[in-house]
């Protein structure tokens, strides 16, 4: 997920990149421990269900792209 992200992204806009269908199966296991591991985070991190949410790459998410991207 993490080398599928740029930017600022809608949890539908990553989802349709992995090509992952269930919602709640992505949410468990891609964006709930992406958020805990400190990968990404959430643009209005009060507000989960805000109607602009946006994922973003942490400094960790943008150092683990470079990384694998080598």
């Amino acid at each position: 997920m993490i080398l599928s992200m740029h930017t600022e992204m809608k949890r539908v806009e990553i989802q349709e990149r992995l090509a992952l269908k269930h919602d709640d199966y992505f949410r468990v296991h891609y964006i709930i421990p992406a958020i805990e591991e400190g990968f990404i985070q959430m643009k209005y991190p009060d507000s989960p269900n805000h109607p602009k949410q946006k994922y973003i790459l942490t400094q960790k998410g943008i150092a683990l792209q470079k990384l694998i991207n080598k």
